[in-house]
C-alpha cells in the first residue's frame, strides 16, 4: 500500500510537505503542488480518511444509524444517504443496531472517535447531546430537531379508504412494536380513520419488525382470529409472512383472506399475488435527509426544520375488487 512517505519520495518534498497539500493547511508552492499531485496519481496514492480526521478533528465521514439493515425498507433509505453524499467526496459509515437499544451508545462513540462531520440515524436520538449536525429520518418525534419523515397520517387515510371500498367483515390491525414512535403513529391514525367511518376491529399486537417475529405473528393471526377476512399489516414483511402462511392453510387470497401492507419493499412484487401496499419513499426520505445534514454540516441557514414527504397506494392484487 502506498504511504504519504513513498509520495513525498516521489515528489522529492517532506512527509509534512505532502501532508499539508492533502490537507489544504498551510502554504505550498504551485511547482510543489504540481509535483505532488502528478506523484499521487502516478502512485495511485489513496488519502487515509481516519487518519486526516485524527488530524483535521473533522473528516468527510458520515455516521448512520440503522435500527435494522435486514429490513428492506432500510437498505433503501441507505442508498439514498450513500448516494447523495458520493457527489460530494464524502463516505458513509454504518452502525446497525439490530433492533436492539443498548448498541446505540456504542455506535455513538465510534462515530465520535471517527470524528464523524455529523449524523443521520433512523433511530430516535436527543441530538442535543450530541455535539454533532444530526438530523433523524423516519422513526422521527416532536423532539427531534431536524427530521426527515413519512406522512403516516395521509398512509392511515389511504388505507382505510382502501379497505371499505372493498367487502370486508372481520378486520384485524396488525399492531407495530410499542416502542417504534412510528409504529403507534401509524395505529393511532389506522384506528381513528376506522372509528370515524364506523368500521369495527380487533387488534394483534405485535413486538418486534424483524422477520422471524413476523413469521410467529402470522401463525397467531389464525389461531387467535380464526374469521378474519381483513388484515391491516404493520410493515411489508408482515403481510408478506401472512400471505405464506394463508397459502399454507389453503386460504386463497384475496378471496378469503385480503391484506394490504406498507413500505413497497421490492419484494412486495414478488408475492404471489403481488402485495397491495402504502409506498413509502424510502431512497427519497435517504436522499433528502442527506441534503438536510450537508447544509447543517456547512452552515447553511435551514428554512424547514421538518420535511414531511408524501406517501401513496400501490394497488396491486391483495384486496378484493
Amino acid at each position: 500500500m502506498t504511504t504519504i512517505k513513498d509520495v513525498a519520495q516521489h515528489a522529492k518534498v517532506s512527509p509534512a510537505t505532502v501532508s499539508r497539500y492533502i490537507n489544504n493547511r498551510g502554504y505550498v508552492g504551485t511547482d510543489t503542488r504540481q509535483r505532488i499531485a502528478k506523484a499521487i496519481e502516478e502512485l495511485n496514492y489513496v488519502p487515509n480518511e481516519v487518519a486526516r480526521s485524527l488530524f483535521q478533528k473533522k473528516s468527510k465521514l458520515i455516521g448512520l444509524l440503522l435500527p435494522d439493515i435486514a429490513n428492506p425498507f432500510f437498505p433503501l433509505l441507505a442508498q439514498g444517504v450513500e448516494d447523495y453524499f458520493h457527489q460530494y467526496g464524502y463516505h458513509v459509515i454504518l452502525g446497525n443496531i439490530q433492533e436492539n437499544p443498548d448498541k446505540i451508545a456504542a455506535y455513538l462513540k465510534m462515530f465520535q472517535q471517527n470524528f464523524v462531520a455529523g449524523i443521520l440515524s433512523a433511530v430516535p436520538l436527543n441530538s442535543d447531546e450530541l455535539n454533532k449536525a444530526t438530523v433523524i429520518v423516519d422513526r422521527t418525534d416532536c423532539q427531534s430537531t431536524y427530521s426527515i419523515s413519512a406522512n403516516n397520517q395521509q398512509g392511515a387515510q389511504l388505507i382505510v379508504d382502501a379497505i371499505t371500498e372493498t367487502s370486508y367483515e372481520n378486520i384485524v390491525i396488525i399492531a407495530g412494536p410499542q416502542d417504534v414512535v412510528t409504529a403507534n403513529t401509524r395505529f393511532h391514525y389506522v384506528t381513528r380513520a376506522l372509528a370515524n367511518q364506523g368500521v369495527n376491529y380487533q387488534v394483534l399486537e405485535n413486538t418486534s419488525y424483524r422477520f422471524n417475529n413476523a413469521l410467529t405473528t402470522a401463525d397467531r393471526l389464525f389461531t387467535e382470529f380464526p374469521q378474519v377476512d381483513t388484515v391491516i399489516a404493520a410493515n411489508d414483511v408482515q403481510a408478506i409472512a401472512i400471505i405464506q402462511k394463508a397459502h399454507q392453510l389453503k386460504r386463497r387470497v384475496p378471496k378469503d383472506l385480503q391484506i394490504i401492507g406498507y413500505d413497497d419493499i421490492p419484494m412486495s412484487e414478488l408475492t404471489i399475488p403481488r402485495l397491495t401496499t402504502i409506498q413509502q419513499p424510502a431512497f427519497a426520505m435517504g436522499w433528502q435527509a442527506a441534503d438536510m445534514l450537508y447544509q447543517l454540516i456547512n452552515e447553511e441557514e435551514l428554512v424547514d426544520k421538518h420535511r414531511l414527504l408524501d406517501v401513496k397506494l400501490i394497488t396491486r392484487d391483495t384486496l378484493r375488487k
